[in-house]
């Protein structure tokens, strides 16, 4: 059985832009301690100029105190400013930004670069094949 949350976790949630010059619409962040004793740190932010942007890392060591962790191509860090009332958010990482259908003309240029498909194998003889496989990822991620 794979390690599940356990209660001692932070989650915050958001709607609206973060800042003026920011064009995103919403997201979240939660900071949790899973039942294997790792800290877990969930992260997302959807735009219309951004698209969705995800970051998930489930081997964060736990914080001893407060609310920061460090791992691998990530820094977290909560800080309760006013008590049940507002959080401030640091965050920077290496995250997964979901494919669109705009992406699939770069990804089918990309595929057909030997520098890149030396290292991966890609079938698709077409443009409109690339933009099928990218419209069936939603479906993929969301089993």
């Amino acid at each position: 059985m794979p390690p599940r949350p356990t209660t001692a976790s932070v989650g915050i949630e958001w709607v609206g832009p973060l800042r003026s010059d920011v064009d995103v619409l919403g997201g979240f962040v939660r900071l949790t301690r899973g039942d294997d004793g790792y800290a877990w740190a969930w992260a997302a932010a959807v735009g219309p100029a951004i698209g969705t942007i995800a970051l998930r890392d489930h081997e964060l060591a736990f914080p001893r105190r407060g609310h920061a962790v460090r791992g691998d191509g990530i820094w977290l860090d909560l800080v309760e400013e006013a008590p049940g009332e507002h959080w401030s958010v640091g965050l920077e990482s290496f995250a997964l930004r979901y494919a669109t259908a705009a992406d699939a003309p770069a990804m089918f240029a990309l595929a057909r670069d030997p520098q890149v498909t030396r290292f991966f194998a890609w079938s698709d003889e077409r443009v409109e094949q690339a933009e099928a496989w990218i419209a069936g990822l939603r479906a993929k991620r969301e089993r």
